[in-house]
């Protein structure tokens, strides 16, 4: 019986120092991939810096940048692309948290020119101690007072509706 030739020995040898087997990332072995990657020395040896998909990714930033730049929206890069705008939105939002550069994009919902001017700063709602729920983390009288009763009757309100819920189950069970 032949003996069969082990998975091992049909892997490729590194191209850095082709003694060990290469590993699928860049095609050298851990030890060369270190000294690879901590010396820079990778068009000296020929190494690819990144592996297939990051350049791949990094491809597709650089040119969803550039039609940016032409200011085209996000759905028509989904139409050029043959994808959703969800997609294309998905996308971005992946390379930026993969550190990779990526414009931001243009009013995809509504035209640039229809967009109402809004107010540059909201008025932030001031809290009042003793009214509402009170001051958040406050510890005087009306606000625990205050908060007590809140809390009270919001449980009264979803205890009421989590009842009329249960009933309206039973019912449809029933018929």
């Amino acid at each position: 019986m032949p003996r069969r030739e082990s998975q091992q020995f049909r892997e490729k040898l590194c191209i850095v120092c082709n003694r060990n087997h290469q590993r699928y990332i860049n095609g050298t072995c851990e030890r060369c991939r270190t000294l690879v990657e901590a010396e820079g020395t990778h068009e000296q040896l020929g190494v690819p810096k990144y592996t297939k998909m990051r350049q791949r990714q990094i491809d597709m930033a650089a040119e969803y940048n550039k039609l940016i730049a032409k200011r085209m929206t996000q759905k028509q890069i989904a139409e050029l692309w043959k994808m959703t705008d969800r997609q294309v939105s998905s996308h971005a939002y992946r390379w930026r948290r993969a550190g990779i550069k990526v414009a931001y994009a243009w009013g995809n919902q509504i035209e640039l020119g229809d967009k109402p001017k809004m107010a540059t700063k909201t008025m932030r709602k001031i809290a009042e101690h003793g009214v509402g729920w009170g001051v958040t983390h406050c510890t005087c009288e009306p606000c625990k007072v205050s908060c007590r009763a809140m809390r009270a009757a919001s449980n009264v309100l979803y205890r009421k509706r989590r009842k009329q819920k249960h009933e309206a189950a039973a019912k449809l069970a029933a018929e």
